[in-house]
């Protein structure tokens, strides 16, 4: 029973983990960032230069096959959640609350993971700091608060409904992403322009061309941040798989020792059965 019950559960394990290998994560390198709460980034314009000129010295690197930002990863465990309202459903009570994913993202986000569409369209770099606010909801989200209908045109916001935060636009509905290896339900996910939204923390990724060694552009990326800010530094530059790994070290070493236990289990069930065989033979010679 303890090694059926272990094999589950490392089947059952591996399925959530091999969700990661959608997004080929061995060829994705991941960098972090967190800009200081100086007068240096104070504009939301500041902290956008700072990702786009980085982005676009990694996009320029030999061998590289595509960049993107995001505000976390998938199947990493590092994401929070945040309220936010829908135009036309206000919320009556604190049960009522709404909450989601929020993710800043370049606009070829999408297209490096990749994350399809279920409909509308993908960021663009015409949705600027100086355009309507727009927005993009995963189908979980979609699903639950528009139910059998389409949310292309509908109106979202940050905050509660009499925040000042501006509305936006839905404009697209993108397939849902698992934040964390252990969510049971799909978390509702609001995807936001990097140039709308940029946050003071965010996470580079590169793609690398040829499937080899991402890791080997770690240094590049470093020296790519330095060149726009030389105060400025990167951490935790790892692939995807390796996050992704972090992330559920925990678990796997469950898995190993549940496995372990359960194969002692068994060899002592098997001696168990034997020893009483010996047992027995004499008895039944009488």
């Amino acid at each position: 029973v303890l090694l059926v019950g272990a094999g589950l559960m490392v089947q059952g394990f591996g399925n959530l983990i091999a969700e990661g290998g959608n997004f080929a994560p061995r060829t994705l390198l991941t960098a972090a960032t967190n800009l200081p709460g100086t007068a240096q980034y104070a504009s939301p314009n500041a902290r956008f230069t700072f990702y786009r000129q980085s982005l676009e010295k990694m996009a320029a690197l030999p061998g590289v096959s595509g960049v993107a930002t995001m505000s976390s990863l998938p199947l990493d465990n590092g994401y929070g959640t945040s309220g936010f309202s829908i135009a036309g459903q206000p919320a009556h009570d604190a049960s009522q609350a709404r909450f989601a994913v929020m993710q800043s993202v370049s606009p070829n986000l999408f297209s490096l993971l990749p994350v399809p569409f279920q409909s509308g369209r993908a960021f663009s770099d015409s949705d600027g700091a100086n355009t309507q606010p727009v927005a993009i909801v995963s189908q979980a989200l979609a699903q639950r608060y528009w139910p059998g209908r389409s949310p292309l045109g509908e109106h979202v916001k940050l905050g509660s409904d009499d925040s000042t935060s501006p509305w936006m636009t839905v404009v697209g509905v993108a397939a849902d992403v698992k934040w964390s290896w252990d969510d049971t339900v799909q978390e509702n996910t609001l995807y936001m322009p990097l140039a709308q939204q940029p946050r003071y923390s965010q996470l580079f990724l590169l793609r690398g061309a040829g499937g080899g060694d991402v890791m080997q552009f770690g240094n590049a990326v470093r020296q790519a941040v330095m060149a726009v800010d030389p105060s400025q530094p990167v951490f935790n530059v790892r692939t995807l798989a390796e996050n992704i790994h972090q992330a559920s070290i925990g678990i796997a070493y469950v898995s190993v020792m549940l496995t372990v236990a359960g194969v002692i289990a068994l060899v002592l069930a098997a001696i168990g059965v034997y020893g009483f065989g010996i047992i027995i033979r004499p008895i039944g010679a009488f």
